[in-house]
Parts: C-alpha cells; sequence; structure tokens
C-alpha cells in the first residue's frame, strides 16, 4: 500500500507490488566467490613455500645444467692444448733421457771388472739410471724391493741379470700414459697371475765351467765353480740350468720343469682391473726347460764387451712350485756357504766407478759427491 500526491495538491492511495528479489544461480555465487583467509593455517603456508620452492628448484637445475654444458663445451679447448703441451714434455724429456743414455753408455765400455762391478752397483742403487740390461730385465732390477742381496752378489763378482718373485697377486704392469705419436692414450694392464720365482745371473770368474769332469786348477776361481756345482745339486730340488756365454748348447742342468705342466707364469690381463675375474687364464711365461740362456737375451749388444766373454757361465735357478720365494737371498747364501767373500768392498767400487765417471768427461752423480763438497 503506497499514497501518491499529484501536482494539484489531490492525494491518492493505491496498492503498488514490490518487486521480487533477484535471485542469482548457486553455479554463479560459486565461481564468483572470494574468501580472504584473515587466519592461516601452517598447513596452507607450508604448501604454498612447497610450490614455491619446487619451481625455484626446477628453475634452479635448469639453469645449472644450462652452465655445465656451457663449461663443458669451454674446457675442449683447454684440455685439447694441455695434451698437446704434454705430449711435447714428454717428448723433450725422452730426447733428453736419450742424450743422457748416450753419454752413459761409453761408461759401460770399460776394459776393467773393478769398474764395471763398480758401475753395476751404483745401476742397482739407482744412481745410474741407465745400463747394458734390456728392458724387461731393467725394471724387474730396478723394482726389486729388497736391493741388499743383489748389491752383495755384485760384490762378490756375480751380475744380476733378471729377477722375479713367485706367488698369487695382482699388479697394474703399465699406467697410462699419452701416445708417442699423435694426441691418444695407452691403456693400462693389469696382470693377475701366479708365477714362479726364478733368478737369473752371471758369474764370469767361473769361465770355463763344464760338467762334473771341470779341472780346478785356479785357486782364485775355483770356489766360483764350486758354487755353480752346489747350485746344480741343491736339496731344495729347485730347478737349475747353466749355459756357457757365446756356445751353442746349455752346460748342466737339473731338475728341469716340464714346460707344458710348469709355465713360469699363468694369468689374465686385462685393462680394467675390474674385468680381471671375468678373463679367462693363460700361459704369460712359458717354462723354459734346457734351453739355452744367452747373455743377448739380458744385455744391448756391445753396450758391455766384458759380458760378451765366451764361456761365461749364465744361471738360471727356479723354483719348482707357485710360492712366494726370495731367491736372491738363497743364491747369496749358497755363495756364502762355498766360501765366496766379497771381493770389493762398496767403498772401493765406488771410488773406480767415480773415477771412471770424471774420465769420461761426465758430472759426478751427487750420490758419489762428498758431503762436504756438495753446493
Amino acid at each position: 500500500m503506497a499514497t501518491y500526491t499529484d501536482a494539484f495538491g489531490h492525494g491518492a492511495t493505491a496498492t503498488v507490488e514490490a518487486p521480487a528479489p533477484r535471485t542469482i544461480p548457486t553455479a554463479v555465487i560459486n565461481a564468483t566467490e572470494i574468501r580472504l583467509d584473515v587466519n592461516p593455517t601452517p598447513s596452507s603456508i607450508s604448501q604454498y613455500i612447497s610450490q614455491m620452492t619446487g619451481q625455484s628448484d626446477q628453475d634452479l637445475f635448469r639453469w645449472s645444467v644450462e652452465v655445465l654444458w656451457i663449461l663443458l663445451l669451454a674446457s675442449v679447448p683447454f684440455v685439447f692444448i694441455k695434451a698437446v703441451r704434454q705430449k711435447r714434455r714428454n717428448v723433450a724429456a725422452k730426447a733428453r733421457e736419450r742424450e743422457w743414455a748416450a753419454s752413459l753408455r761409453n761408461l759401460w765400455l770399460t776394459p776393467s771388472w773393478f769398474t764395471f762391478f763398480g758401475l753395476c752397483d751404483l745401476y742397482i742403487l739407482g744412481v745410474l739410471p741407465k745400463g747394458p740390461w734390456k728392458a724387461k730385465p731393467d725394471k724387474s732390477l730396478k723394482s726389486w724391493p729388497e736391493k741388499r742381496y743383489l748389491r752383495r752378489l755384485i760384490h762378490m763378482g756375480i751380475v744380476p741379470l733378471y729377477i722375479q718373485d713367485g706367488g698369487l697377486d695382482t699388479r697394474r704392469e703399465k699406467a697410462p700414459e699419452l701416445a708417442d705419436e699423435g694426441i691418444g692414450i695407452k691403456l693400462p694392464k693389469y696382470v693377475q697371475s701366479k708365477r714362479r720365482a726364478y733368478f737369473e745371473f752371471l758369474v764370469p770368474q767361473a769361465r770355463g765351467y763344464s760338467k762334473p769332469e771341470y779341472q780346478w786348477e785356479n785357486p782364485r776361481t775355483t770356489p766360483f765353480k764350486q758354487f755353480i756345482h752346489a747350485l746344480l745339486t741343491n736339496r731344495h730340488s729347485y730347478i737349475v740350468n747353466v749355459s756357457a756365454s757365446g756356445t751353442d748348447f746349455a752346460i748342466d742342468s737339473s731338475h728341469p720343469a716340464n714346460t707344458r705342466t710348469s709355465p713360469l707364469e699363468v694369468g689374465a690381463t686385462s685393462c680394467m682391473e675390474a674385468l680381471i675375474p671375468f678373463k679367462s687364464d693363460r700361459i704369460l711365461q712359458p717354462a723354459k726347460g734346457q734351453a739355452k740362456q744367452t747373455i743377448d737375451e739380458f744385455m744391448e749388444p756391445g753396450f758391455a764387451p766384458l759380458l760378451e766373454t765366451k764361456g761365461c757361465p749364465v744361471v738360471r735357478v727356479e723354483v719348482p712350485d707357485y710360492r712366494k720365494r726370495k731367491l736372491d737371498e738363497w743364491v747369496y747364501g749358497m755363495a756364502q756357504q762355498c766360501g765366496l767373500g766379497m771381493v770389493w768392498t762398496e767403498d772401493s767400487l765406488h771410488a773406480h766407478a767415480s773415477q771412471w765417471i770424471l774420465e769420461n768427461n761426465l758430472e759426478l752423480p751427487p750420490y758419489l759427491i762428498p758431503l762436504d763438497d756438495r753446493v
């Protein structure tokens, strides 16, 4: 009900219905509804932070990968330059080593046994980096851990040629290195094997030794010939083979090893140590049996004329099984039992070697310079 008054003051009463309220669909309300969380809960805050953190971690990971790729590509030229420089340094170092070795070669041409054994002692000590030995004998003597008995045998007048220990072991024979020609890398070589110990040496003072019909007319050489005979008749069943340097036959042997059933070394090799257990074993060093030994197998031809004298016995002593045994100590003990003593002392050997080095216009190694004279 409502009352209206017109412009002339007349009033009237009329009934007017109020408009019905507008109804908004529930779906619209739900779509446009905005809630204001004035009291946020810890769970809602952690969800927000985790969403933001996850997004930032993804961006950081993507950025890190891109940076790593850029650094990797940028490092390629530097690696190449470093490899080239390292190769040049290796070539220069080997050239210097060859030059130094050539200058040392004249030392071993000495006609004196006294001086020769002095040089041998310095070589075993590592004072002289190069000797007349070939690569394999050279490595065996230099890598031998205990050189005391090798040096004592040298002082007795016996020349070590090659030595190896027995037993089972895993070792790296070759280290990875840059290739000599071009850019490349030589892969390492790992060996897992069982070996029989053996020791080879030269006895110059027993020159002229023959089978038990030998004549011991020279009292100075008799102990050396008795020494070889004692090795051949040893009670340990060690395999002994004696060859005459410069001849075409072996003088004598005892208990020769079967070349099929008793190889010197059996095992597996690989460029990766982890792969060795998956490799099959094979013969790495066959048994030598009664094969003749010559000095040329151990020494560079023409490097040491004294050792090329005909008739000098080359002796090889082997252990029949694969146990660990250091034969240099055993051979030294046998030499002592036969009456061999120190022919030369360390001081006298080094004195003769030093004099010979100076006569060849070479500088003395620091080891031979007295402490008072060192700068």
